[in-house]
């Protein structure tokens, strides 16, 4: 109860829930993207898109604690407003991953992407924390990760293969890429979600 009366936290974890796909729904079908799009090996996933994976995500939760130390010493709203910021700096950079020819480059990509993606994390967070009564706090905890196992890790992972299945016939195996084009659009529903998070939070700051 007193997370569901406290619809700012609620909109914020249904958010981030949905946002997860950008790292760890990508992070499940880039492997195979590499594969069939790169014509990378198998030992190749391992020795060179894993590193590369890897690096971009210690950065991003590395730096994302950094800027949200930053952030929140201002507004709880700000580090929402960086979260949204992320989500629409993915969307581009993610497609551009997707098209660039160049494995090197894309290779490249994967780690810019990945470090942003994970940087809002810690963002997000710090956010829900703050906002959330401190006797729920557990409870909030479980819910997020349950949530976004289920949403960002199961449920979006599950429609990018099901359109790649489904588009597979016509456009062989380029069907994973254009799926994961689609998948871009999770990142605006997690900002739309985050949007009105913050628009909530804002309203409580302004009456404090």
């Amino acid at each position: 109860k007193l997370i569901w009366d406290n619809k700012a936290l609620v909109w914020l974890l249904l958010g981030q829930a949905v946002a997860s796909f950008v790292s760890v729904g990508m992070m499940a079908w880039l492997p195979m993207f590499f594969m069939r799009s790169h014509g990378m090996g198998m030992s190749q996933v391992g020795a060179i898109f894993g590193p590369a994976l890897c690096g971009g995500m210690v950065l991003g939760m590395s730096a994302g604690g950094f800027v949200g130390n930053w952030v929140a010493k201002r507004s709880v709203s700000g580090m929402v407003v960086a979260a949204i910021c992320a989500m629409f700096v993915l969307i581009p950079l993610n497609l551009l991953m997707l098209w660039v020819t160049s494995m090197p480059i894309a290779l490249a990509l994967v780690f810019l992407n990945m470090a942003i993606a994970s940087a809002y994390t810690p963002l997000t967070m710090a956010a829900w924390q703050t906002i959330c009564d401190s006797r729920a706090r557990g409870t909030a905890a479980g819910i997020t990760s349950l949530s976004s196992q289920i949403l960002g890790a199961a449920v979006c992972t599950y429609i990018i293969g099901a359109i790649s299945d489904a588009w597979a016939p016509s456009m062989g195996a380029e069907s994973l890429r254009y799926a994961l084009m689609v998948g871009q659009s999770f990142c605006l529903i997690g900002a739309a979600l985050f949007f009105v998070s913050l628009r909530l939070i804002r309203a409580d700051e302004a009456r404090a």
